[in-house]
């Protein structure tokens, strides 16, 4: 009798026989970074997914899992966006308080010693009064009012805008660091309707991966730049900005004179901040238009708001 030909076994299909873009959509599905770190550390192909060169996978990730929510910053005192933050801004005569989210409360049994941690104590106050004017990832970007050292402008020739020191300090309360952000020695008065944080030039990187840290950030400062040879039938001044760059290669500053588009803005108190999403940022006018800066490009534009039907 003759032998049966038998069909060899199949080999069994492992995860190793995975394509790299099926294991970076399992690798998208983990619960948290320091999963992402184990799998990364198990073999070099799934390190070389996690970790590849342009730093793509790693942007993708933050951007499907956003960072937890520690609190929030918050003063007891509500008041509407100023028009600038010169002579007629009132600051805070105190610090924001720190309020824990529910989660945190619920998971830390020594809440008074996280408070003490995050509190802004760490930072110095230059003997003026400070204000928070912007946050970004862990990152707190505070303005102080240099009244008391005599540094607004308390001119009426100014009288459309309140010019004062670009006195800026960046902080983050998880590490209790914090800077000094100088402006350009010719640009410490100016007229300031807004301070922003945004990420640095590292963030591209393949360490940066798109994130904000103390070693890799932006400061953008708007600037209103009054006409004084206005009369009545022109608007009366221009938005420019000024940027401060702290990375890898020192800090460094970058002001745009002027607005490319020529976008033109009403007297002072007529412009109002509204806003900020998708990378711009919003002022609006009660002339109707609503003025918008490209955070990507730095570049003003302008749209009208639709009359009433």
């Amino acid at each position: 009798m003759g032998k049966k030909n038998r069909t060899p076994p199949r080999a069994l299909t492992t995860i190793h026989d995975l394509a790299d873009e099926r294991l970076e959509l399992i690798f998208l599905d983990l619960d948290s970074a320091a999963c992402v770190i184990r799998a990364a550390s198990t073999c070099k192909r799934w390190r070389h997914v996690v970790a590849d060169a342009d730093g793509v996978f790693l942007r993708r990730f933050r951007s499907v899992h956003e960072p937890p929510v520690l609190g929030h910053y918050y003063y007891s005192l509500v008041v509407d966006p100023p028009c600038s933050f010169g002579r007629n801004h009132f600051f805070p005569d105190e610090d924001p308080v720190f309020v824990p989210s529910p989660e945190l409360t619920a998971a830390r049994s020594d809440n008074d010693g996280l408070l003490q941690h995050l509190s802004l104590d760490f930072v110095p106050d230059a003997g003026a009064l400070r204000e928070l004017v912007d946050s970004r990832g862990s990152l707190l970007l505070l303005l102080n009012d240099k009244v008391g050292s005599g540094t607004r402008d308390d001119s009426w020739f100014y009288d459309y805008g309140d010019r004062m020191d670009a006195d800026l300090v960046v902080c983050e309360p998880l590490t209790r660091r914090y800077k000094v952000i100088t402006t350009p020695p010719d640009l410490e008065r100016v007229c300031i309707i807004g301070a922003f944080l945004l990420d640095g030039d590292d963030a591209d990187d393949e360490a940066g991966g798109g994130a904000i840290s103390m070693d890799s950030f932006r400061v953008i400062l708007v600037i209103y730049d009054p006409d004084y040879e206005y009369d009545e039938s022109y608007r009366h001044g221009s938005p420019s900005t000024i940027v401060v760059t702290c990375g890898s290669n020192g800090t460094r500053h970058s002001v745009s004179s002027s607005n490319m588009n020529g976008v033109c803005l009403p007297f002072l108190e007529e412009v109002h901040f509204i806003g900020r999403t998708g990378s711009r940022i919003y002022w609006g006018c009660e002339d109707e238009q609503v003025v918008v800066l490209d955070e990507r490009t730095l570049e003003f534009s302008t749209m009208t708001l639709p009359g009433p039907h």
